[in-house]
């Protein structure tokens, strides 16, 4: 926040008064998209805060610039399709803090400056219940606690389990872009959507966050005892566990005995109070905490792209 301040003499009332202008200053880092309803927000993020390499993968899957609703030169881009991108612990500027760019996605709160709906939706949404007037400071605020919780994340435990079997990969044209990949249980094999595979081939960062995300849906069947019990007290963190569901493209029942997600601190939470699984937190971190996972994840990556028949499916219309 800036204050500018200033004094004068008035010779009317012929007395000294002083002026004081708050300014918030709101850097152009990214601008949470509040048109788009997908399950996955997106983000409307500034060409000039993407690397040449960044803006060359996003070209690579169809991006271009959006330049509606005011926001000139920016990608309408979603959290889950550019790990390389938002799961990172590169710092930007949010109201004059620099908070990592991890934080500032997960918490799905308008940045920058504002157009009118976006500062609706940010100073209405979370007026009730806040305990921080100011929404700028409570911004930080949240993310600061968010900081401070993930690096006192107990992410081991999980991680330790990473590779422990053998589970095959596949590559499936039923499945569809939106769901990436499915884990199956009885008998273990993970499967990927022949759609998101065609759009996310060859980025490699997607390739292992999804694989992560997979492999934790399987840990968390071994560890979904000590998940409750870890984050029971929590004041931030609020894990609820899944109900058995139904993949209803494939006619197939999969336990989904797993966890969805939570955090909230002065109204600022995960995807706007939308589930948020746990695996996708937990292969965030693991992205994040242990980049070298990349590379020993390339070797099954280039094996995927080699299989029999695979090619023909980056060439098919839309399934």
């Amino acid at each position: 926040m800036i204050i500018n301040s200033y004094s004068g003499y008035s010779p009317q009332k012929k007395k000294i008064f002083i002026v004081s202008i708050n300014l918030v200053y709101m850097e152009p880092v990214f601008y949470f998209n509040p048109y788009d309803n997908r399950f996955i927000p997106s983000y409307h993020v500034p060409e000039t805060l993407l690397t040449e390499s960044q803006q060359e993968l996003v070209r690579g899957k169809g991006g271009e610039p959006d330049n509606e609703y005011g926001h000139q030169g920016c990608y309408d881009l979603s959290r889950g399709d550019f790990p390389s991108i938002f799961y990172k612990d590169r710092s930007i500027m949010m109201h004059g803090h620099s908070v990592p760019i991890i934080v500032a996605s997960l918490l799905c709160i308008p940045k920058g400056s504002r157009c009118s709906l976006e500062e609706m939706v940010h100073t209405e949404y979370f007026k009730k219940g806040r305990t921080i007037d100011c929404p700028y400071q409570a911004d930080v605020h949240a993310a600061q606690m968010l900081v401070k919780d993930m690096k006192s994340f107990p992410l081991e435990p999980f991680y330790e389990r990473l590779f422990q079997q053998s589970i095959p990969v596949t590559i499936d044209g039923r499945l569809s872009e939106q769901t990436g990949a499915v884990v199956e249980f009885n008998p273990h094999r993970m499967m990927f959507s022949a759609e998101a595979m065609k759009k996310h081939a060859d980025d490699i960062d997607w390739f292992t966050k999804v694989y992560l995300h997979e492999w934790y849906h399987v840990i968390e069947l071994d560890l979904g005892t000590f998940v409750e019990s870890t984050f029971k007290d929590h004041p931030r963190w609020r894990i609820e566990r899944k109900q058995d569901s139904v993949f209803k493209d494939r006619k197939e029942y999969t336990a989904l005995n797993t966890f969805n997600v939570a955090w909230e601190c002065e109204r600022r939470e995960f995807n706007d109070g939308w589930p948020f699984e746990f695996a996708e937190l937990l292969a965030a971190l693991t992205y994040l905490k242990h980049p070298e996972l990349v590379e020993k994840v390339r070797p099954l990556h280039a094996q995927l792209l080699r299989r029999k028949g695979y090619q023909r499916h980056l060439f098919l219309p839309h399934i």
